[in-house]
């Protein structure tokens, strides 16, 4: 239910109060954030499993193997038990609060399904099996979204092993460069973010992205924003976190949060060391209202993570998950 605001009985000596406190009030030009911002809610859509066609996610494009030829499944569409109760990753969050969202695959390859072996989620992708849209092809799973206060945040655990990522189709560009084709995203970080001028509506602040290096490991790397919405080298930047063995479990995990009430961060545990932070930038635009020039924050409003595979220019890319947990505050 969203939170009705009563403005009644409110005297005028209290707005004057009010706004006196709003001017004298100090803070830091990334924690200038409109009041309007602090009421918006983020709620998760409501879905119906019930209902198959509410799953859907726009229309395919030519014959695709999901359930159904649908974009969004649960795996026990996938199983003969047709029943998620065989789902190796919980709707149970460590809070001991269900999240039903998780159990959705948002599933944009038409090459492979979901599956499972043992203990291990298998999601597995080939280059140019999207039929849903232009984007990469991907099978993910999302979090709970969670809104931005100080102490709210998401989180992802589990143990990975990378078995193939995705090469580059075209360009010559160095691993440190965003441009460069090379790799597979294994688990990102999203957010929505205020006064939004540019990019996606739902936009990724940073993803961890795994390159090949042709010796028997991969180099896991951070692609992050350097301004909302920011995308390629021009709002994008990589960061180094750590070499991996290729076939070999490994343990991640990524916490999407607010250290205050508008410093946003993304952290990364290899194997439980804290490798990685990335703060995410509060950016400073100034935009036309009532044809004046106004400076504003972009300020991030929201926090979730998306994990599984997504994103292989070339060939395919083979990422295997076991002993998922996920949590949230907020």
């Amino acid at each position: 239910m969203k939170r009705q605001l009563n403005f009644l009985n409110v005297s005028l000596a209290q707005v004057f109060f009010t706004a006196t406190l709003l001017v004298i009030t100090s803070c830091t030009q990334d924690e200038a954030v409109e009041n309007i911002d602090d009421t918006i809610s983020i709620n998760e859509p409501e879905v119906d499993t019930n209902n198959l066609a509410s799953k859907k996610k726009g229309k395919k494009i030519s014959a695709c193997n999901n359930p159904g030829g649908y974009q969004l499944y649960t795996y026990g569409e996938t199983s003969s038990s047709n029943t998620d109760s065989q789902d190796l990753v919980s709707k149970t969050a460590q809070n001991g609060i269900g999240v039903d969202v998780i159990r959705f695959l948002d599933d944009r390859t038409c090459k492979y399904n979901y599956s499972q072996s043992g203990n291990r989620g298998i999601y597995r992708i080939a280059a140019g099996s999207n039929k849903y849209d232009a984007k990469q092809p991907r099978i993910e799973r999302a979090t709970k979204t969670v809104n931005r206060k100080k102490g709210n945040f998401v989180s992802v655990e589990g143990t990975v092993k990378i078995k193939r990522v995705g090469n580059k189709a075209t360009g010559n560009y160095p691993s440190n460069d965003p441009r460069d084709q090379r790799g597979t995203y294994i688990i990102q970080a999203k957010g929505t973010h205020s006064h939004a001028t540019i990019g996606s509506i739902d936009p990724a602040i940073m993803l961890v992205l795994a390159k090949d290096k042709g010796n028997g490991t991969v180099d896991l790397w951070s692609e992050q924003i350097t301004k909302r919405g920011g995308s390629s080298n021009t709002g994008r930047e990589m960061k180094f976190i750590k070499n991996v063995a290729k076939n070999t479990t490994f343990k991640i995990k990524m916490v999407n949060g607010w250290s205050t009430d508008t410093k946003q961060y993304v952290k990364i545990y290899i194997n439980g060391r804290l490798e990685h932070t990335h703060n995410v930038p509060n950016t400073k635009i100034t935009k036309k209202e009532n044809g004046e020039d106004v400076i504003r924050f972009q300020t991030g409003k929201n926090a979730k993570i998306r994990f599984g595979v997504y994103r292989c220019h070339k060939g395919e890319a083979n990422i295997e998950w076991s002993n998922v947990k996920h949590n949230f505050k907020g």
